[in-house]
C-alpha cells in the first residue's frame, strides 16, 4: 500500500474507527495527539495501530524496547530497514533531556552530537514506524519544546526522523493531576483525537474482546458485561482513594487468577478498583460462590426467574464448569438460552471462544440453524 492510499472496505472491518483515524493519518503524513482520561488504553490502541500498520504495509513489527540489547545493536547496523516497522514507545515522564542530544569527544576530540540509538533508529532514510511519546503533560517545560520541533518538522536536534515515521503523542485530560499543560503551538499542529469520544459501548465490546484474547480472568469480563462502562471506569478525586479504569483490571486479573478466597480478593479489589466499584465487584464474587450450577441446568425456570447478576454469574460457572456436568443437560440448557436468552447466550460463547474443547462441543451438538447467528465468534 503506498503512503497517501485510503484503507479500503475489506479492512475496515478489522479495527474500530478510531485505530482506522489513526492509519488514515499515517498514510496522510500528519501527526497525532491523543487524549483522554488516564488508564483508559490509549497506548494500547497505538499498539494496535503499529500491529495494523505492519500488516497492512507488509512488514515485521518491532517493538524497540522489547528488543535484547544483543538484538538492538543489530538492529541499529543494518542499512536497510524496509522490511520493519518499527514503535519506539518513550515515557516522557522518566526521560532524561540527553536522550534527545548529548555532545561527546570523537577520537580527535571534537565534539559531536548523539542522540539515542531508540531515536537514532527511526532516522533512518529507509525506516517506517511510529514515535510514540507517551504522557506529553507529564514532560518537562524544556522536554516540551524539544517534543515541538519534533511534531513540527520532524527534527531531532540535527537529526531528521525517515518519512515513513509518524509522531504520536497521548495526555491526559485531568486537571488535578500534575502536569504541565501542551503548549498550544504543539496542539495547533497536529491532529487532536479526544478519546473521550470513543469511550462508548463499542468501547465497552471492543475492550470485552480484548480481554478475552489477552485471557482477563472471566469473573472480570462477565462482571464488566454486567455492569457495562460505569464499572470500566470511575475516577475518584479524594487523596490516596484508588480509581478504576481498563488498566486496573489487567492487575487484578493476575491477582485473583485461580484464586476463590473471597478475603483475598477483597484485598486486591479495594487496592486497585474504586470503592464503588470494589464494592460492586466483591458483592458479585460473593454472589457466584453462593450459585449452584446444577440447579438451573436441572430446572431453566429457576434461571428463567433468577434476576440479571444471577443469569450472569451461572453463565460464568457454566463456561468454567461444563466439562464436569452431564453432556446432554448441558446441551439442553444452552439451547434453551440460545433460544430465550440470546445476549447470554453470546457472552457464554465470548467467554470461551479460545477454548477449542468449548467450540468443537458447540459444533457436535447444537445445530447449526442455532449457532449461525453466533457465527463471528466461532
Amino acid at each position: 500500500m503506498e503512503n497517501g492510499e485510503n484503507i479500503n472496505n475489506e479492512n475496515e472491518k478489522s479495527y474500530g474507527n478510531l485505530e482506522k483515524t489513526i492509519i488514515n493519518c499515517y498514510l496522510k503524513k500528519v501527526n497525532v495527539v491523543l487524549i483522554g482520561k488516564p488508564g483508559v488504553g490509549k497506548t494500547n490502541i497505538i499498539y494496535n495501530v503499529a500491529n495494523l500498520l505492519s500488516i497492512l504495509l507488509n512488514k515485521k513489527l518491532i517493538v524497540y524496547h522489547k528488543l535484547s540489547n544483543k538484538e538492538k545493536q543489530e538492529l541499529i547496523k543494518q542499512d536497510d530497514l524496509s522490511n520493519y516497522f518499527v514503535l519506539v514507545d518513550i515515557k516522557l515522564q522518566s526521560a532524561d533531556v540527553n536522550k534527545f542530544s548529548m555532545f561527546i569527544l570523537d577520537k580527535d576530540f571534537e565534539p559531536k552530537e548523539l542522540i539515542s540509538n531508540d531515536l537514532l533508529i527511526l532516522t533512518k532514510k529507509n525506516c517506517y514506524g511510529i514515535l510514540l511519546f507517551d504522557e506529553i503533560n507529564m514532560a518537562s517545560p524544556q522536554l516540551q519544546s524539544i517534543l515541538f520541533e519534533i511534531f513540527l518538522n520532524k527534527k531531532i536536534s540535527q537529526y531528521v526522523l525517515s518519512d515513513g515515521v509518524m509522531v504520536i503523542g497521548t495526555g491526559n485530560r485531568y486537571e488535578n493531576i500534575a502536569s504541565n499543560p501542551i503548549p498550544k503551538p504543539l496542539l495547533n499542529r497536529v491532529l487532536v483525537i479526544n478519546f473521550d469520544n470513543y469511550f462508548n459501548e463499542n468501547y465497552l465490546e471492543n475492550w470485552i474482546n480484548w480481554a478475552i484474547n489477552n485471557n482477563i480472568d472471566k469473573r472480570i469480563i462477565s462482571f464488566v458485561k454486567l455492569y457495562g462502562l460505569e464499572v470500566l471506569y470511575d475516577f475518584n478525586e479524594e487523596e490516596f482513594e484508588q480509581i478504576t479504569t481498563p488498566r486496573s483490571y489487567e492487575l487484578i486479573s493476575k491477582l485473583i487468577n485461580n484464586v476463590d478466597d473471597i478475603e483475598e480478593i477483597k484485598v486486591y479489589s479495594y487496592g486497585l478498583l474504586s470503592k464503588k466499584v470494589a464494592n460492586k465487584f466483591i458483592t458479585f464474587i460473593t454472589l457466584i460462590l453462593k450459585l449452584d450450577l446444577d440447579s438451573v441446568i436441572n430446572n431453566n425456570v429457576i434461571f428463567t426467574n433468577s434476576k440479571i447478576d444471577e443469569k450472569v454469574g451461572y453463565v460464568y460457572l457454566l463456561s468454567k464448569n461444563y466439562k464436569n456436568k452431564d453432556k446432554d443437560k448441558v446441551v439442553k440448557f444452552i439451547e434453551f438460552l440460545i433460544d430465550n436468552f440470546t445476549e447470554l447466550a453470546t457472552l457464554l460463547i465470548l467467554l470461551n471462544k479460545n477454548d477449542k474443547d468449548f467450540v468443537n462441543f458447540l459444533i457436535q451438538n447444537i445445530s447449526k440453524e442455532k449457532l449461525i447467528k453466533f457465527g463471528k465468534y466461532l
